[in-house]
């Protein structure tokens, strides 16, 4: 089951988008975030466009949830969370979140797994 929006205080959590690419690229090509990430550092846009096509397929199947990370008060995007492989019959999964490095230590990512 997807779910359209999350909104806290401060953030929008929505379903990314093909349209978030430029924004999500800039965030995954700094090499000080993509070396957390099991990822790449990307290189061109072009990555950035089909890890969110490929990240939407799997969210199709229930196989991941992702969402970009928007700030309310500006509207720019931030980074992205959500939970992949998922494990059903084990009831467990992974997640994982990405920020822009000018993000770290702003407790910008607190809300995420409360």
């Amino acid at each position: 089951m997807q779910i359209d929006t999350i909104t806290t205080e401060r953030l929008l959590l929505r379903p990314m988008q093909p349209a978030d690419a430029p924004a999500l690229f800039s965030i995954w090509s700094d090499p000080n975030v993509s070396k957390y990430m099991n990822i790449e550092t990307m290189t061109c846009i072009k990555q950035a466009e089909d890890m969110i096509f490929f990240i939407n397929k799997l969210c199709a199947k229930d196989q991941a949830s992702r969402w970009s990370i928007i700030l309310q008060s500006s509207g720019e995007m931030i980074g992205s969370c959500g939970f992949n492989s998922f494990d059903f019959e084990h009831g467990r999964t992974e997640i994982g979140y990405d920020l822009g490095s000018s993000y770290w230590g702003k407790g910008s990512c607190s809300f995420c797994f409360l």
